[in-house]
C-alpha cells in the first residue's frame, strides 16, 4: 500500500506504542471533558447492538440501557479510552459514561483513536474522542494523546453521526451540516484548503448532509437528496469522479440521487443505492471492488452479481478488502471480498477473492451489521445479538481472551 507523505501506519503504531509506554512513567495524560467516571467493573454481558472496527483494535456496544460502550484490543495511545495504556484482548472494561443521563450512539474506531456520540435526548447530542492525537484528530483544539473521552473544541451537542478515518475525523450535525478536523495533507477536510486542523471546520459547499465517511486521506458523504459527494486524496481514484486529481472540496459522484450508504476504504470507496446495488471505485489490486478483476476503476461500478441475494442491505470497506450484507429469502447473509492474508474474509482461508465470497457461517441466523476496518479484521453482529469476529488477532482485537499468533479464519463468538 502507498503511503503518503511518508506516513507508514505500522511504524507510527510502533513509535507510538514505545513513545506512550515511556511517557506513561513520568506523566498522567490530561483530562478533560469527561463529566462523571462509570466504574471500570468486568462485565460477561454476551448481547451486542452495534460494532466498529479499527486497525488493531475494536469497540462495540452492549444491548442494554445505556448500550454500554466496550473497547479491546492495542491499546498503546488510549483508543480503549479507559484511562490506561493496556492492551485488553477480551470486552471486560467498559468505556466511562459522559453522564448519568443518556446512552451511546453511534460509535467508530480507527487507526489508534475512536470516537462515539453520547445521545441525552433527540435534540441534545454530545460527541467525544479518545487514544492518538498527533494530527488533532480527536478535535480538542491540542494534539495531546487522551486516555479518556474527550469532547471537540466546539463544544456543540448537536452531533448526529461520526466517521473516524485514518487521521482524520468527520460529524454530521442536526443541521444536517457537516464538519471535520485532523490530517488534512490532502484535503480530505473537505474546506477548501490542506491545512490540518485540530478543531473541527465545516465541510464547504453548503450541502445538506445526511451520512459522512472518513478514510486514510479523503472522504465521502451523501446529502439528504440522495446525491454522493467525494473529496481528498484521489491517487487510485478513490473519489469516483473519473480522474485521479486531489480535490479539497466536495466534488460530485456521478448525476444519480438514489444513493443511502456510502464506505470508504484505504483506497478504494463502496457505496448502496436505494434500489439495494452496490457499487465501487478506486483500487483494486486485490480484488477489493468486486468486480471479478484487478482493474482500476475511476467511476462507480457495480460489483459481480451473487446468485441467491435479491438485494444487499449494508455495505463497509476497510484495508483493500469489503464486506456486506445482503439478503437471500429471508436471512440476511454476510459476504466480503478483496485482501484476505490474514483471514479477514472470514471464508475458511487466506485466499485473496475478486467477487463477494460468503462467510461462512450456519447460514440459518440472519446477520445484522458489518464492519471491516482499516487494518486486518473484521466483525458482525447477528440478529440473536450475539457478535463475532475474525482475522487478524496480534493485539488481541478479536475479542477472545488471546492475542499473538491466534488469527482465526472463520467467525469467533464475542463474549
Amino acid at each position: 500500500m502507498t503511503i503518503i507523505k511518508g506516513r507508514n501506519p505500522s511504524a507510527r503504531r510502533r513509535i507510538g506504542r514505545l513513545a506512550a509506554v515511556c511517557l506513561a512513567l513520568f506523566a498522567q495524560v490530561a483530562v478533560v471533558g469527561v463529566l462523571t467516571v462509570a466504574p471500570a467493573l468486568a462485565t460477561t454481558q454476551s448481547t451486542w447492538r452495534t460494532v466498529s472496527v479499527g486497525a488493531e483494535h475494536t469497540c462495540a456496544e452492549r444491548n442494554d440501557a445505556q448500550f454500554t460502550l466496550v473497547c479491546w484490543g492495542d491499546n498503546s495511545r488510549g483508543e480503549l479510552g479507559f484511562g490506561t495504556i493496556y492492551d485488553r484482548s477480551s470486552p471486560s472494561l467498559p468505556v466511562p459514561l459522559p453522564g448519568s443521563i443518556g446512552h451511546w450512539g453511534q460509535v467508530s474506531a480507527s487507526d489508534s483513536y475512536s470516537c462515539a456520540t453520547w445521545v441525552v435526548t433527540s435534540t441534545e447530542q454530545h460527541l467525544y474522542c479518545w487514544g492518538a492525537n498527533t494530527y488533532g484528530n480527536l478535535g480538542d483544539g491540542t494534539t495531546t494523546d487522551r486516555r479518556l473521552p474527550v469532547e471537540p473544541a466546539l463544544g456543540y451537542r448537536n452531533w448526529t453521526s461520526v466517521s473516524a478515518g485514518m487521521f482524520h475525523a468527520c460529524a454530521t450535525q442536526l443541521d444536517h451540516s457537516a464538519w471535520c478536523w485532523g490530517d488534512n495533507g490532502t484535503g480530505e477536510l473537505g474546506d477548501g484548503t490542506m491545512t490540518d486542523r485540530n478543531k473541527p471546520v465545516k465541510v464547504a459547499g453548503g450541502h445538506l448532509w445526511a451520512s459522512i465517511s472518513a478514510s486514510v486521506s479523503f472522504t465521502c458523504g451523501i446529502t439528504t437528496s440522495g446525491s454522493l459527494w467525494c473529496w481528498g486524496h484521489n491517487i487510485y481514484g478513490q473519489l469516483g469522479i473519473g480522474t485521479t486529481v486531489d480535490h479539497s472540496k466536495p466534488t460530485r459522484v456521478g448525476t444519480a440521487s438514489d444513493w443511502v450508504q456510502v464506505a470508504t476504504g484505504n483506497w478504494h470507496t463502496c457505496a448502496r443505492n436505494s434500489g439495494g446495488s452496490i457499487y465501487c471505485w478506486g483500487s483494486n489490486i486485490w480484488g477489493n471492488l468486486g468486480t471479478g478483476d484487478t482493474t482500476q476503476r475511476l467511476t462507480p461500478t457495480k460489483i459481480a452479481t451473487v446468485g441467491g441475494v435479491t438485494g444487499w442491505t449494508s455495505v463497509t470497506a476497510g484495508q483493500a478488502y469489503t464486506c456486506a450484507l445482503g439478503t437471500i429469502g429471508s436471512v440476511g447473509s454476510s459476504w466480503c471480498w478483496g485482501l484476505n492474508d490474514h483471514g479477514q474474509l472470514g471464508i475458511g482461508n487466506t485466499a485473496n477473492t475478486k467477487s463477494p465470497s460468503r462467510v461462512m457461517d450456519n447460514r440459518s441466523t440472519t446477520w445484522s451489521t458489518i464492519a471491516a476496518g482499516v487494518g486486518y479484521h473484521s466483525c458482525a453482529v447477528k440478529s440473536d445479538y450475539t457478535l463475532w469476529c475474525w482475522g487478524h488477532n496480534d493485539q488481541g482485537q478479536l475479542g477472545i481472551g488471546t492475542a499473538g499468533t491466534t488469527d482465526s479464519l472463520v467467525p469467533v463468538n464475542v463474549t
